[in-house]
């Protein structure tokens, strides 16, 4: 098993860096290798992704439910509207 740098990127955020790198390897690489053999990202990467797609999942049940809660307590869809306006100024 070979590992692979990316500190090539230095300005780029680390997903877009993996990103990147994955590009420019996978171009290179992926016709080297033998049959049945794949370039994956893992360790941090994978780990993040496993985040981002359990975050992504509940998110807008949140914001429903949140929205759903100012209007039951608000009484009124222009009383909501102006606390989620507002919320930002806080």
């Amino acid at each position: 098993m070979s590992e692979a740098k990316i500190d090539e990127f230095p300005c780029l955020f680390p997903a877009s860096r993996v990103l990147e790198f994955q590009r420019r390897v996978r171009s290179r690489l992926q016709k080297k290798l033998p049959a049945g053999y794949t370039i994956e990202a893992g360790g941090t990467v994978e780990e993040s992704a496993k985040g981002l797609r359990s975050i992504a999942l509940i998110f807008p049940m949140m914001i429903f439910l949140m929205l759903t809660i100012l209007m039951v307590q608000l009484q009124s869809f222009q009383k909501m509207f102006l606390v989620i306006s507002v919320a930002p100024l806080v």
